[in-house]
């Protein structure tokens, strides 16, 4: 299921701008390996980025030592196409 019940409603973050301002506060672009770009997010609660994470439908959540928290990951080119998508319908 790519939702999640919030205040006895359905939730879908793909459906409307809540996570562009999420991402655009809390989330990162990066390049590495001269190819790869990665998309990702940090956070010390790991719930909000389950729910992202079982909402979009791509990525996954890693837990960070050296800073005791969790960042949810998406390198994949299916997910990238899919993000690259979603910024263009809610720009950050």
């Amino acid at each position: 299921m790519n939702s999640f019940i919030y205040n006895n409603s359905i939730f879908d973050f793909k459906t409307n701008a809540w996570f562009a301002g999420f991402f655009d506060g809390d989330g990162s672009m990066s390049i590495r390996n001269e190819y790869t770009l990665t998309i990702s997010i940090g956070q010390k609660d790991r719930d909000i980025l389950e729910r992202i994470k079982d909402s979009m439908g791509y990525g996954n959540i890693y837990y960070d030592k050296s800073w005791n928290g969790h960042a949810y990951s998406v390198t994949d080119i299916e997910g990238i196409k899919f993000f690259i998508n979603y910024f263009e319908q809610y720009p950050l």
